[in-house]
């Protein structure tokens, strides 16, 4: 962990080193994996990555980048709570049609399940519904 700010060109550096001490103790870097904080989203701007091209090359060879999945699963719901989201479902007929998801939807699904003696969610508590302030922040419930 860093005790001072660090901008992006300088973790760029950091990271490209870090990248070769491991290949230099014979270790094969696949991957980086990071939070969403803005200096890594930063970091992955000099990087050159992005969704359509999730890697950066070093040294020939490919370095997938990516988000690690608490932190989109958290970003996902807290996205859904505040926004809802668009989507096509194109599972009935050849057209797809665009649907609307929203916080509301989750909140009826435990409200109904948890009504159920048969639970379908039963891992779904008030606790993961009820997600708010600092709470929000926290990426295990």
């Amino acid at each position: 962990y860093f005790t001072s700010p660090t901008d992006k060109f300088s973790l760029k550096g950091l990271v490209e080193e870090a990248i070769d001490v491991l290949q230099s103790c014979q270790l094969e870097v696949a991957s980086i994996v990071c939070d969403q904080s803005p200096k890594n989203k930063g970091l992955f701007k000099e990087l050159k990555v992005t969704t359509e091209k999730p890697y950066f090359i070093h040294k020939a060879k490919k370095i997938y980048a990516m988000v690690d999945p608490p932190h989109l699963l958290k970003s996902v719901r807290n996205n859904l709570k505040n926004h809802g989201i668009y989507y096509e479902d194109s599972r009935v007929g050849n057209t797809p049609r665009t649907c609307y998801a929203n916080w509301e939807h989750i909140e009826k699904l435990y409200e109904m399940d948890s009504k159920d003696e048969f639970s379908a969610c039963r891992r779904l508590t008030k606790k993961h519904i009820t997600v708010s302030g600092l709470k929000k922040m926290n990426v295990k419930l």
